[in-house]
């Protein structure tokens, strides 16, 4: 009906058969190209999506396994309780149990409050828990360098923020552990690594297909 519509239209216009007959092919050649490149490469690239779906899955629980280590760490040097309550965050095929709450509000408010290693805390500082920091940097980079191609734009540079904060935080812990534990003074301020694990944390619990 719109098509004899519009035919009429420069049948009207333009009487001549051969203007009229030009014009189509010119509309049959447009929309041609349009179904072409917005449907059928539409369709393809959600088809290519869904195949590579199970690999950032992949990516994403990893991720979400490493970054939490290092959000217990940081509850354990600030003075908020331990959690109760175990929860299970899926990725694909893959989850994650913990006791930490990742959409809780008490992450956000750890922001604003800062978090500093002093005290007995600072005095408790081990080797094993600097390691654990070290091989959780290791394993971010080994996926950096492996999968580079399946970071999205944001994740890739939340990921890079927070290797570039966790990093020299090694220089500092390792000085402390070359202290004598009674002699240990001061404080290690870790609001930077806070500021860029906590967000990247929350956009990866985005990322998850349930949560139990």
């Amino acid at each position: 009906m719109l098509a004899n519509w519009i035919t009429n239209i420069y049948s009207t216009i333009f009487p001549s058969g051969w203007i009229s007959g030009l014009f189509w092919n010119i509309v049959v050649t447009i929309f041609g190209i349009f179904f072409t490149v917005y449907f059928v490469d539409r369709r393809a690239k959600k088809r290519e999506e869904k195949r590579w779906q199970p690999a950032k899955d992949n990516l994403h629980y990893k991720l979400f396994y490493e970054i939490l280590a290092v959000t217990g760490f940081l509850l354990q040097s600030s003075d908020e309780p331990a959690e109760r309550k175990h929860y299970r965050y899926f990725f694909g095929s893959y989850y994650v149990a913990t006791s930490i709450d990742v959409k809780s509000i008490k992450l956000k408010e750890l922001l604003q409050k800062g978090i500093f290693l002093t005290g007995i805390k600072l005095q408790g500082l081990d080797e094993y828990t600097v390691s654990k920091l070290e091989k959780t940097s290791n394993n971010i980079q080994s996926l950096l360098n492996e999968y580079p191609h399946l970071f999205e734009p944001e994740l890739l540079n939340f990921v890079l923020r927070f290797q570039d904060r966790i990093t020299p935080l090694f220089d500092e812990l390792n000085r402390y552990l070359a202290i004598d534990t009674d002699e240990r003074e001061g404080k290690i301020n870790l609001n930077p690594l806070a500021e860029e694990a906590i967000p990247l944390l929350l956009w990866l619990s985005l990322h998850t297909t349930m949560i139990l």
